[in-house]
C-alpha cells in the first residue's frame, strides 16, 4: 500500500518546510511552495528519483547537526547558515555528493522557474 502513496504524494508537510526553507537560501528574493511542481516532476521520472530526492533532502536536513556546523537541523537555521550548508553540499570532496547536490539543485532551480512566486511574500 505504500507503494500507490508514494507515488501521489511524493511529499508531506516536513518535506513541505525543507523545500520552502531551501528555495528561500538559494533564492531569496522569490517565495514559492516548490512541493506542487516538485512533485509533479519526481512523478514523472518514477518511484526511483522520487526516493533518490527524498534522501538527499533528508541528508540535507540533517547535516548542520551531523557535521557540527550547527546545533539545528536546515530549516530551523537562518538564511546565512542554510546557505552555509548548501555550499558544503556544493564544494564537498566527494565527487559522487557533488554531483547529487547537481542534480538534486537542478530539479530544484527548474521548479522554482516553473513556479508562479508571489512578490509580496503571501
Amino acid at each position: 500500500m505504500a507503494g500507490p502513496r508514494v507515488a501521489s504524494e511524493p511529499f508531506g508537510p516536513q518535506a513541505g518546510r525543507m523545500l520552502y526553507n531551501l528555495a528561500d537560501a538559494l533564492h531569496p528574493e522569490r517565495v514559492v511552495d516548490l512541493v506542487p511542481e516538485l512533485s509533479r516532476r519526481l512523478r514523472h521520472r518514477g518511484l526511483g528519483a522520487i526516493r533518490r530526492f527524498r534522501l538527499w533532502l533528508a541528508w540535507l536536513e540533517w547535516e548542520p547537526l551531523l557535521s557540527g556546523h550547527a546545533r539545528g537541523r536546515f530549516w530551523r537555521l537562518p538564511r546565512a547558515e542554510r546557505q552555509a550548508a548548501c555550499a558544503r553540499f556544493r564544494g564537498s570532496r566527494f565527487a559522487w555528493r557533488r554531483r547529487a547536490w547537481a542534480e538534486f539543485a537542478a530539479l530544484v532551480e527548474d521548479a522554482l522557474e516553473a513556479t508562479p512566486h508571489s512578490p509580496e511574500g503571501a
